[in-house]
């Protein structure tokens, strides 16, 4: 058994010394390409802002659903029409305008995902196709076996061969491709 491992690691580290590998540096080639950054700097805040002002809207109906029940003193287990059954036809009538606020805050929150999205799949996919097309184009034409973004493969590295860059060659085959 410990002879058949043994082949085996030999076997995977003659293939790794044989392989072409490379890395690029995915900040580097982003602050390479005019706007991008702030392009995806833009769609990260209407984001942020969509989810901030969607939470703010859930936690007030949240409270107003509490405040409405409170004084019902609702048990875990009670469904819905026993509680409207306990309920006055002023908070009955109230409770279905919440419910209905609820279904609007839903369709927002839709909303907001489809701008999000459209706004991402405008201004920020196609770049990002660009570049992998352009990694693609590089990587085949210099025979790599595999090309890994630093960024991603940093944390485990012990050491790394700078000459392995291809950084500044993706680059200049990003604007030779555009």
């Amino acid at each position: 058994m410990k002879t058949v491992l043994m082949m085996l690691l030999i076997a995977v580290s003659i293939n790794a010394q044989n392989s072409n590998v490379a890395y690029i540096s995915r900040d580097t080639i982003m602050k390479s390409i005019p706007g991008h950054l702030e392009k995806i700097k833009q769609a990260e805040e209407m984001a942020k802002s969509y989810n901030e002002e969607l939470k703010a809207k859930r936690e007030n109906l949240a409270e107003r659903f509490n405040l409405l029940l409170k004084p019902y003193n609702v048990k875990p287990n009670e469904t819905e029409p026993i509680i409207r059954a306990r309920m006055s036809v002023a908070d009955t009538t109230s409770l279905g305008m919440l419910q209905q606020e609820d279904k609007l805050i839903q369709s927002t929150e839709r909303l907001y995902a489809a701008k999000v999205k459209s706004t991402y799949d405008q201004e920020v996919k196609p770049v990002n196709e660009r570049i992998m097309a352009a990694i693609r184009r590089y990587a085949v034409k210099n025979k790599l076996d595999m090309v890994y973004f630093l960024e991603d493969i940093a944390g485990a590295l012990a050491y790394l061969n700078t000459k392995k860059s291809v950084t500044k060659a993706v680059i200049r085959e990003l604007t030779a491709g555009s």
